[in-house]
C-alpha cells in the first residue's frame, strides 16, 4: 500500500493535557493496535481513563505506547461542533464518516502526524462495530488496526438506557425519547424487535415476515425479508407450542443452522424438510456480538 502524502502544513497541536480524559467505549482490555516498527499501542491508555473514545462522528481521546508515547485522536470539540476540519493545527483529530471510514489525522508528539486515508482503508465495521485496515505514520510506516486475537470493537453508547443503542435511535427518529419500550409505527412489532432484526421502526411496511415457501421432496425452500447486517436461524413447529431448529443446506457445517443475510432486500434458503402432516415455520434474526 502506498500512503498518501499530505499537503497540508500544520500548526503544532495544541498540547495534550489540554484534553479532558474520559472513558473509553472500547472491548475487551486485552487488546492492542500494532506496528511492526512500534510494537503494540494500547488504544484504552492503560487503565481506560484517557482511552479512545469512538463516537458517531468523531474520534477523541488518546492511544499509548511504550515506544511513541501518547498518540492523541481529538479533542473531542471540533470548531465547526460536527466533525474536524484538520487543516488547522488546533482542530485536527479523526472523524468517524458513513458506513464506519475512519479519516483525519492523529498526533504523536515523539511521532508526528498520523494519517487515517483511503489507502489503507482504516474504518469500524458498521456491522460488527470491528476496527479494521490501516493508518499511516511517516515516521512508523503502517499502523493495523486489525488484531489477530479477537480484534478491537466499540461499545455501542445507549445515553437513555432503554436497550437501544444510541446511533440506530438516530438513524431513524429526531431525538432519543421517540423510540423505546413502544412500537413507533404500529405494525405489532415493538421498537426493540425492529432494532433486534434491523428493520425499520417509523416504517409499517418494514418487517421481519416470511414471503416465500416452495415445498420439496426432501427440503422446503423459504424467502423472508432480511439485512446484511443480520444472521437468522429457522423452526418450525407441527403445533405452534414445541418449535425446532432447521438445518440450512449448502451453509458451512459450522454454522449448520445460522445463515447470513443477503445482499439484498431478502433473503432465500434451502432447508431440510421436517417430518409430519402439516408444519409451521417462523424466522429468528440475529444480532452481531456487537452489533449495532
Amino acid at each position: 500500500m502506498k500512503p498518501l502524502r499530505l499537503s497540508l502544513l500544520l500548526a503544532l497541536p495544541a498540547l495534550l493535557s489540554q484534553m479532558l480524559p474520559a472513558e473509553t467505549n472500547l472491548t475487551p482490555a486485552s487488546s492492542f493496535f500494532c506496528s511492526s516498527n512500534t510494537g503494540w499501542i494500547d488504544p484504552k491508555a492503560g487503565d481506560g481513563s484517557a482511552g479512545l473514545i469512538a463516537g458517531q462522528c468523531i474520534c477523541a481521546g488518546f492511544l499509548y505506547s511504550a515506544n511513541c508515547g501518547w498518540i492523541n485522536m481529538g479533542d473531542g470539540t471540533p470548531n465547526n461542533g460536527a466533525q474536524y476540519t484538520n487543516n488547522l493545527g488546533a482542530d485536527f483529530g479523526v472523524n468517524r464518516l458513513p458506513g464506519g471510514k475512519l479519516r483525519g489525522l492523529a498526533w504523536g508528539a515523539n511521532i508526528g502526524w498520523i494519517n487515517f486515508e483511503d489507502t489503507g482503508n482504516p474504518r469500524i465495521d458498521p456491522v460488527t462495530n470491528q476496527f479494521l485496515g490501516y493508518a499511516w505514520s511517516a515516521s512508523t510506516g503502517w499502523i493495523s488496526l486489525a488484531t489477530p486475537a479477537g480484534g478491537i470493537f466499540v461499545v455501542p453508547s445507549d445515553t437513555d438506557h432503554d436497550g437501544l443503542p444510541d446511533i440506530w435511535e438516530n438513524q431513524y427518529a429526531a431525538s432519543l425519547a421517540t423510540l423505546g419500550a413502544g412500537d413507533l409505527d404500529k405494525d405489532g412489532q415493538s421498537d426493540a424487535a425492529e432494532y433486534a432484526a434491523d428493520t425499520d421502526p417509523s416504517d409499517a411496511q418494514s418487517n421481519l415476515l416470511i414471503t416465500g415457501f416452495t415445498p420439496g421432496a426432501n427440503l422446503v425452500s423459504l424467502t423472508w425479508t432480511s439485512s446484511p447486517a443480520r444472521n437468522y436461524r429457522v423452526q418450525s413447529s407441527s403445533d405452534l407450542l414445541n418449535w425446532n431448529f432447521l438445518n440450512f443446506i449448502g451453509v458451512p457445517p459450522a454454522n449448520l443452522q445460522i445463515a447470513a443475510g443477503a445482499a439484498g432486500a431478502t433473503t432465500t434458503r434451502n432447508l431440510l424438510k421436517p417430518a409430519g402432516p402439516r408444519m409451521f415455520f417462523r424466522v429468528i434474526a440475529l444480532k452481531p456480538p456487537a452489533a449495532p
